[in-house]
């Protein structure tokens, strides 16, 4: 079972839509930011903002719930490399403004990530026929892990999803920019920690405590 589990159904008028652009021989890629495009992206970026719960495809942080900012429609498959798919149910997600933005400037500058393992003239069908961990094929934690905010590949010698997705994505680009900060707690702090989760009868301070003893635990 993937992390994406009902792929977006578009509308008569709407697949109208589609079919004019796709028929139309000057659009390309960059026109996908038109206007006469701006409701089809708005219900798919709703659509899919909802499945995902509000987490980006990709990272697995906040995305914004109401505006457009930190809520990005992306093309798991390139639209530079291929805009046959650009329209593709399977190939659309939401990400969050920092993953769109890395990907966007791999696009301006010619340097885009395929994220295909070869050429295909029709969208595949399969996990295995993608670089990347895509949310339509993959279940997220199969291939990815993270820990005290850096990112993890979980690969074996025959995948390798985990590594490019953190490469294609810049998922550890906080640790690349500030480095990694490890926090030391003692024996003490993991006490104090368990003692106010057994005891507390406050809801807010047992909460707390927890959140505490998970910190110190996964550290």
């Amino acid at each position: 079972m993937a992390d994406i589990k009902e792929k977006i159904i578009f509308s008569k008028q709407q697949l109208q839509l589609i079919a004019t652009k796709k028929n139309c021989s000057s659009f390309s890629y960059k026109d996908w930011g038109d206007d006469s495009l701006l409701d089809l992206r708005c219900y798919i970026r709703n659509y899919y903002r909802n499945l995902q719960k509000g987490e980006c495809a990709f990272c697995k942080k906040d995305l914004s719930i109401v505006a457009v900012g930190n809520a990005h429609v992306e093309h798991i498959v390139p639209k530079s490399i291929y805009p046959q798919f650009i329209f593709e149910p399977k190939n659309l997600c939401v990400i969050c403004a920092d993953c769109n933005q890395i990907k966007r400037d791999q696009e301006i500058n010619k340097n885009t990530t395929n994220t295909l393992k070869k050429e295909f003239i029709k969208y595949p069908r399969s996990s295995k026929s993608f670089l990347i961990v895509h949310p339509h094929f993959d279940v997220w934690h199969n291939h990815l892990e993270k820990f005290n905010g850096f990112f993890i590949s979980k690969d074996d010698h025959k995948e390798r999803k985990g590594s490019f997705t953190i490469y294609a994505c810049g998922l550890n680009r906080k640790f690349s920019k500030f480095g990694y900060e490890k926090e030391i707690y003692s024996d003490n702090d993991l006490m104090e920690a368990a003692r106010k989760l057994i005891e507390s009868d406050d809801i807010i301070t047992r909460f707390n405590a927890l959140t505490n003893l998970k910190n110190i635990i996964n550290n």
